[in-house]
């Protein structure tokens, strides 16, 4: 499993999530950014996108696969 980490601006969260789901991210959390910004960190099973409109890739990293229910 892969985890992927965005800066977006706190008005396009909503947006941006939805273009993740779309893309299958098996999960998004939404951590407190800066000066007016979210960060995001979208879980995919293999490689998902490096860009997104309006969106800063900050880097991938591979994590463990977890039951989250």
């Amino acid at each position: 499993m892969v985890r992927l980490s965005y800066v977006v601006a706190e008005a396009a969260e909503d947006d941006t999530v939805a273009d993740l789901w779309e893309r299958g991210t098996l999960g998004v959390q939404v951590l407190d950014g800066e000066n007016g910004t979210v960060r995001l960190e979208a879980y995919f099973e293999e490689d998902g996108p490096e860009g997104l409109p309006g969106a800063r890739f900050l880097g991938a990293e591979e994590v463990p696969a977890a039951d989250w229910l």
